[in-house]
């Protein structure tokens, strides 16, 4: 079966739904299709992550980051409530143990006052009785953070998308891409779409669909397996809100000659472990605080253009960043 659309999108998470349900609302009357290899919408890191609304703690004041982060989770709560969907806005604790986390968190309500929150200073002797089960010297406690239903979010953008008219093709995993001067074609389910504009919301599988495409892409995606544990019922009552520990940390630096990993562990391998897994604050790190790089930067140690360079990606609500 062979037709025509003016968009296509490839992905049915999160961030293909809402690009669907954008793109009805700006070209209503437009034939849109959204194809997704499952039997239902947001089967993969949409719907398997933390649910987090972060509020933009952590970001580079001013940064597109934490503008985004911001306007994201205004944007999330006022969603899920004209919805009728759950979100709960249960604010976070950070807690500093030790005096040298003490100092981190006094900079963090510093930044958190740059990015638009109004954080609260909690001396350790009031602790108890906010969290009876946590200890510590101090922490701050930022409202805005809560927690959401990323499965129901998505399934809700996809009626809205087909209510106003746009097509979902759900069991429709894409096998091929091909394009030219005036058109896409997407090979999906055993049908060839036909697209002026096509749009990959594909998460981990973006590497996959460039290939397809014929880009000489020089990375791949390399996927790292995230396990979220719940709790027995009887639990339920430990802990309140979102608890943030400022413990271990590494951070990758260029000290004018070469890259340096600095960690707050003396464990030289558990160092250039935790720095790797905190490559996503390196690219906000060289995004927003670095510019121009500098120059002489070394070169990478395998000359494989294939070889992966990058490590998991982050939903909405999984991951770092505030």
């Amino acid at each position: 079966i062979d037709f025509a659309s003016a968009f296509v999108i490839v992905g049915g998470g999160v961030v293909g739904g809402a690009s669907g349900k954008q793109l009805i609302e700006r070209h209503p009357g437009a034939r849109i299709v959204l194809v997704e290899k499952e039997e239902e919408l947001a089967r993969h890191q949409s719907g398997h992550n933390s649910g987090v609304i972060h509020a933009g703690v952590y970001y580079q004041p001013g940064s597109f980051k934490a503008r985004f982060c911001r306007e994201g989770s205004a944007a999330t709560y006022a969603f899920c409530e004209r919805h009728g969907l759950p979100a709960i806005r249960c604010g976070k604790l950070i807690v500093a143990t030790n005096d040298l986390e003490l100092a981190r968190l006094r900079d963090l309500q510093v930044r958190c006052g740059q990015n638009g929150l109004d954080p609260e200073w909690i001396e350790g002797a009031d602790l108890p009785g906010i969290e009876p089960a946590i200890t510590g010297v101090a922490a701050i406690r930022v409202a805005a953070s809560g927690i959401a239903d990323y499965s129901a979010v998505t399934r809700k953008m996809g009626e809205l998308f087909a209510a106003a008219g746009g097509e979902i093709l759900l069991g429709h995993p894409v096998t091929a891409m091909r394009e030219n001067d005036s058109e896409v074609v997407v090979e999906a389910g055993g049908r060839a779409i036909r697209a002026r504009h096509a749009i990959a919301c594909a998460g981990l599988m973006a590497d996959r669909l460039a290939r397809m495409c014929g880009l000489d892409i020089d990375f791949s995606i390399v996927p790292f397996r995230g396990e979220y544990f719940r709790l027995p019922p009887d639990k339920d009552a430990i802990v309140h809100r979102r608890i943030d520990k400022k413990d271990e940390y590494a951070v990758i630096e260029w000290n004018g000659a070469a890259l340096n990993v600095r960690s707050s562990s003396t464990d030289r391998d558990l160092a250039h472990a935790l720095a790797v897994a905190g490559l996503h604050e390196i690219e906000e790190l060289v995004a927003d605080e670095i510019s121009p790089l500098p120059d002489g930067l070394p070169e990478p140690e395998s000359p494989d253009p294939h070889a992966p360079r990058g490590g998991g990606t982050e939903a909405p609500g999984n991951g770092a960043g505030g």
